[in-house]
């Protein structure tokens, strides 16, 4: 199936929900539940991973990170970082996420 976001009237993009995810919200979000850890380790050891991750946001235990995609990514090298950082901050929980189309009406909005 097909989606259109609009703009001012007007159809801005339009494609198929994934192509749109990908065009428009080309990053993904990193989700780390770190109970114990001190917020400057955490964003320390994400970075040693993700040199390009910027840190969204954070309350408490919870640290939320961007990552930008980049040519030539993979999915799976993603997740085997992921799961490192996670192991290494004793983390109680994590996911990884590809940007949602929320994300990409946002970004064209």
């Amino acid at each position: 199936s097909r989606v259109a976001i609009m703009k001012s009237g007007l159809i801005a993009a339009q494609g198929s929900a994934q192509s749109l995810k990908g065009t428009y919200g080309n990053y993904f979000k990193l989700s780390l539940v770190v109970p114990n850890g001190n917020e400057d380790s955490v964003i320390s050891k994400v970075k040693e991973h993700f040199n390009n991750a910027i840190r969204l946001n954070g309350n408490g235990s919870t640290h939320i990170f961007e990552i930008p995609r980049e040519s030539g990514m993979k999915w799976s090298k993603l997740f085997s970082s992921a799961i490192k950082i996670a192991k290494i901050l004793e983390a109680e929980d994590f996911f990884l996420s590809q940007a949602s189309l929320e994300d990409a009406f946002i970004a064209i909005a």
